[in-house]
C-alpha cells in the first residue's frame, strides 16, 4: 500500500500550505500507515502461527502411523484401527490447512520467482497427476492446449492449475467432464478449466475467492469437505 499524498509535518518541505487540506492530506496519510502495518502484523502472525504448528502435527502424524503399524501386527480390533485412521485424516487435513497459510501468507509477501513458463506443458503435466483421482470419482479429463507462454512463477503457477483442475473434479457430477483449455486471444494469454457440475450463482462466486469461505460451500456427489484456502490462493 503506498502513501500517495505528501509525508507529515512542515519539516519535510519548508513552502507548503498549513491549510484545512495540508491537515487532512496528513490525517489521511498516517491511516493509510496505520492499515498498512495493522495488516502487516496480521500476515505475520498468521505467518508465525503456521510455521510453529508444522512440527507438532508432523510429530503427531508419525506417532499416529507407528501406532497403526503396530495395531496391525497385533491384530486390533477394526474400530480402533478405524479410530486411528480418521485421527490420522483429521491430523493430514491439519497439516493442509497449516501449509496453505504458509503459502497464503509468502504470496502477499510478494516473494515470487519469476520465469517464462510453458503454461501448456505445465497444464498437461498437472492434469496427468491428477488422473487417478479423475478416474476414481467418474470424471472424464480432456484437453485443448495450445501453445502458450506466460511469465510468472512455475511454483505458483502448478499451483494454481492444480487448484482448479481438483475443483473440477471435486465439484462435478458423476459420469461428468473436465476440460482444460489454453490459447492465445488478441495476444493475451487465456486458461480455462470447465467442467459439468452445478452452476454457482454470481454472489457466490464472488464470495469463494474469500479466506475459509469455500468449505462452507462444497456440492457436487464428488465433494471432499476442502480448507476454503484454495481459491484464495489462486
Amino acid at each position: 500500500m503506498k502513501q500517495l499524498l505528501a509525508p507529515p509535518g512542515p519539516s519535510h518541505c519548508p513552502d507548503r500550505p498549513e491549510d484545512e487540506i495540508t491537515e487532512l492530506a496528513d490525517t489521511f496519510d498516517n491511516m493509510l500507515g496505520e492499515i498498512e502495518r495493522s495488516v502487516d502484523s496480521h500476515r505475520r502472525f498468521a505467518a508465525n502461527a503456521s510455521h510453529e504448528l508444522r512440527t507438532p502435527l508432523a510429530t503427531t502424524r508419525t506417532m499416529l502411523d507407528v501406532a497403526l503399524s503396530s495395531l496391525r501386527t497385533q491384530g486390533a480390533k477394526d474400530s480402533q484401527t478405524e479410530l486411528l485412521h480418521r485421527l490420522r485424516k483429521t491430523n493430514e487435513r491439519s497439516i493442509e490447512t497449516v501449509e496453505s497459510l504458509l503459502d497464503l501468507a509468502e504470496i502477499q509477501a510478494g516473494t515470487v520467482d519469476v520465469e517464462t513458463v510453458e503454461l501448456d506443458a505445465l497444464a498437461k503435466s498437472v492434469m496427468a497427476s491428477f488422473s487417478h483421482a479423475a478416474a476414481e470419482a467418474g470424471v472424464v479429463m480432456s484437453s485443448e492446449l495450445q501453445s502458450v507462454l506466460v511469465r510468472g512463477d512455475a511454483v505458483l503457477l502448478r499451483q494454481m492449475l492444480s487448484n482448479l483442475i481438483q475443483n473440477a473434479i471435486r465439484h462435478n457430477d458423476q459420469g461428468g467432464f473436465a476440460t482444460v483449455l489454453t490459447r492465445y486471444e488478441q495476444e493475451v494469454v487465456v486458461l480455462k478449466v470447465e467442467n459439468s457440475g452445478a452452476k454457482l450463482t454470481t454472489e457466490l462466486v464472488d464470495q469463494l475467492v474469500d479466506p475459509f469461505y469455500g468449505a462452507r460451500v462444497e456440492r457436487g456427489p464428488n465433494r471432499v469437505k476442502g480448507r476454503g484456502l484454495g481459491l484464495s490462493i489462486v
